[in-house]
């Protein structure tokens, strides 16, 4: 759906920065790895962007837009992970559930990112509105890894079995719009910037790893029933 992506996406992020530029308002706008084509990965913040589908273009879009709304804002490029409170699995909980069920599981030997967990980047997040940093800034995960490797990492974390899981590329998932493959970030300008550490992948599962069995994940779900409730 181009055109409900160009809504949401775009002309949605284009108002707000209007609307915060004309009031003064620090507007810290989420963007995507996805920008980039992937055929190089290790991207910087100087790195031209070539979007390779729908998706991307729009994002890249609201980029542009923010930038030329003129109000204070910072651009943050990033591919995370985490819980959710709402009903639906990010890409680790995906494949937990996968893994626990023991249900198939393709993964991209060929894809790479940097995905970071959603708690450090609301560390992140927060201290750069707290420090009112501007510009563009890739804050992501230290390093790199393929999706077949972030799997098998999050399986040896939780314990899981991984004859389930089939090694496979990207090329061959019949997907309906090209996908770059390679969108790792190069962090080192927010690390050099941030006083929040930018943790690996590994580091990052160990977290995700110690909240989920802690029950972290049934809590916010619980908060979410409560406060739509008192709403």
């Amino acid at each position: 759906e181009p055109a409900f992506a160009k809504t949401l996406n775009t002309d949605l992020a284009i108002v707000v920065a209007r609307y915060a530029s004309a009031r003064g308002i620090h507007l810290v706008h989420i963007s995507t790895d996805h920008i980039f084509d992937g055929r190089e990965g290790s991207y910087t913040e100087a790195s031209v962007p070539h979007p390779v589908n729908v998706y991307a273009a729009t994002k890249l879009a609201a980029e542009e837009g923010v930038r030329a709304a003129g109000g204070i804002h910072t651009i943050v490029r990033t591919d995370f992970f985490g819980f959710n409170m709402q009903e639906k699995q990010d890409l680790a909980g995906w494949m937990c559930a996968r893994f626990a069920q023991r249900e198939p599981m393709r993964l991209f030997t060929d894809v790479r990112f940097s995905p970071l967990f959603v708690h450090t980047l609301v560390a992140a997040l927060q201290e750069i509105v707290e420090r009112r940093i501007t510009g563009t800034l890739h804050v992501a995960a230290a390093d790199g890894c393929t999706k077949y490797a972030f799997g098998m990492a999050l399986a040896r974390a939780f314990g899981y079995a991984t004859d389930s899981v089939t090694p496979s590329s990207v090329d061959d998932a019949g997907f309906g719009v090209p996908r770059p493959k390679d969108m790792t970030l190069d962090t080192r300008a927010a690390q050099s910037i941030l006083t929040t550490p930018l943790p690996t992948v590994a580091e990052s599962i160990v977290r995700y790893h110690a909240l989920a069995v802690s029950g972290y994940a049934q809590r916010i779900k619980q908060l979410a029933v409560h406060t739509s409730m008192r709403v």
